[in-house]
């Protein structure tokens, strides 16, 4: 039995090179033992035919290999696992693959299953700890005020999430710290240490403030689905979450409040935000809940687009505004300049307003945050997101929409319409009808802009009258909406 001691659990490097010694010797998996920094190991500790453990830089240098890039990208992440079981996988795979590469495109072989189980969640745990890190703000010995933070993963990704916290909190001085490796960064560079068995600090997970009052005041009853919410934040993160100790009332509170809301469409509704009907909450002030939002919205990660996009592009226009308009997503200059409907859809939508009465007390958004595209060339193509990315991101859609409270919305396409209405439609049969959301709120569905500049000349121009024409239906519905709460 040959052991390898490696530096640590996350020694990609030492694995790699006693890795290519091992194949290129024809060791056998089984004939293996690996031994970590830690007490991870497979195999006894007092087997009788254990030699001493060999670091791998003591090993002859190995012979280059040529292996697929695939497949060592996914080794490396299969290592982050936490099952000692990972390195025979990992072994057992690569050394089928160097023998043979057409064994790569095997993807039943049950090493190859394994070690695809391992990437698959060990990547699920990258995205869990980009959406659940929660900073609390600290002061040092001089006043200065650090952001600390406690995450107890199941793999060790630490290491491998910490360029996105780097990236996303760049002008901030933070610290997360969990069992399986710490990470700071001091504003210019990262840190790494070994993980310790409890937060440094105080966890105090009451004093949650402004973000509590304002995920109390957006939570959306209507949209409420525990199994759902359970799958995408586990139970096991809630103790460190300042949101969880309100989610099992809000679950309790949500059928009685979405049926209050469905059966009184009719009422006037208050507009303030951070208030929705049926419920006292605190209150915080519209900007101050704006301002939330959109720092949340930058954060997200809970999809793979905001990762190639320049920049998340939130809601913009009066938080009072009657009339919400909605679009997909941002185009390219939209994802440039960090505004809504500032491209060539935008100039047409604008355009087409221009007369509306209502259009200078509009919010326009998008139901998708990031700008999603391929890349032709040099240029950025827009990309259709996918019903996964869009769901998403409804959440930020319908905290804006709680926030703002419009008297009625126009959704421009089918993906905003589907976010907004939370089911599929169909544009060419739904085009021009007003539908109704959950609580109640007019969903005017029109084509989006973009849709008319790609026809043809002689289409668009048979199209682009009644697509116009469309928005005076709003007035009638703000006139018919005004005197209702007036009677």
């Amino acid at each position: 039995m040959l052991t390898i001691q490696l530096d640590g659990p996350t020694d990609w490097t030492g694995f790699r090179l006693a890795l290519r010694h091992l194949i290129s010797e024809g060791v056998e998996p089984s004939d293996v033992r690996w031994q970590t920094g830690t007490i991870e190991h497979q195999g006894g500790l007092f087997d009788a035919d254990t030699r001493a453990m060999i670091h791998p830089h003591e090993l002859p240098t190995p012979p280059a290999m040529n292996l697929p890039k695939g497949a060592v990208d996914m080794a490396a992440v299969a290592f982050l696992h936490a099952e000692p079981a990972r390195f025979t996988a990992i072994h057992t795979c690569l050394a089928r693959v160097a023998a043979d590469r057409r064994h790569w495109h095997d993807t039943l072989a049950p090493e190859r299953v394994a070690m695809e189980q391992f990437v698959k969640q060990v990547r699920r745990e990258k995205h869990k700890m980009k959406a659940f890190v929660r900073f609390h703000p600290v002061a040092d010995a001089l006043g200065n005020e650090r952001y600390l933070a406690w995450f107890e993963p199941d793999h060790y990704i630490v290491d491998a999430v910490a360029p996105f916290f780097a990236k996303r909190f760049a002008g901030m001085r933070w610290a997360i710290f969990t069992p399986k490796g710490c990470v700071e960064w001091d504003g210019t560079a990262l840190r790494h240490a070994p993980g310790c068995a409890s937060p440094p600090f105080a966890l105090d997970t009451t004093d949650s403030g402004e973000w509590l009052a304002y995920y109390e005041s957006t939570f959306n009853p209507a949209r409420a689905n525990p199994d759902q919410m359970r799958r995408e934040m586990p139970v096991r993160y809630w103790k460190n979450l300042p949101e969880a100790r309100s989610i099992p009332r809000l679950l309790n509170e949500a059928q009685a409040r979405t049926t209050t809301m469905t059966e009184a469409p009719g009422e006037a509704r208050e507009r303030r935000a951070g208030h929705l009907p049926g419920r006292p909450t605190r209150q915080i002030s519209p900007d101050d809940a704006r301002a939330t939002l959109e720092r949340a919205v930058r954060n997200c990660q809970d999809c793979p687009i905001g990762a190639a996009a320049t920049q998340a592009v939130c809601g913009e226009g009066p938080l009072d505004a009657p009339v919400m308009i909605v679009g997909e997503q941002p185009g390219d200059r939209e994802d440039l300049i960090g505004r809504p409907f500032v491209g060539p859809a935008g100039s047409l939508l604008r355009d087409a307003l221009q007369h509306q009465p209502w259009a200078q007390h509009t919010y326009l958004t998008n139901a998708v945050k990031h700008f999603k595209y391929e890349m032709r060339g040099k240029r950025r193509l827009h990309k259709t997101p996918g019903q996964r990315e869009a769901a998403a991101c409804s959440q930020w859609l319908d905290h804006e929409i709680a926030l703002v409270q419009p008297r009625c919305i126009v959704a421009l396409g089918a993906t905003a319409a589907r976010s907004v209405l939370g089911q599929s439609v169909r544009i060419h049969t739904t085009e021009g009808q007003w539908l109704a959301r959950p609580d109640g709120t007019p969903v005017l569905v029109l084509t989006h802009p973009s849709a008319l500049l790609r026809m043809a000349p002689e289409q668009r121009e048979r199209v682009e009258p009644a697509w116009r024409a469309a928005f005076d239906q709003v007035r009638h519905v703000l006139d018919n909406a005004a005197a209702s709460e007036h009677a």
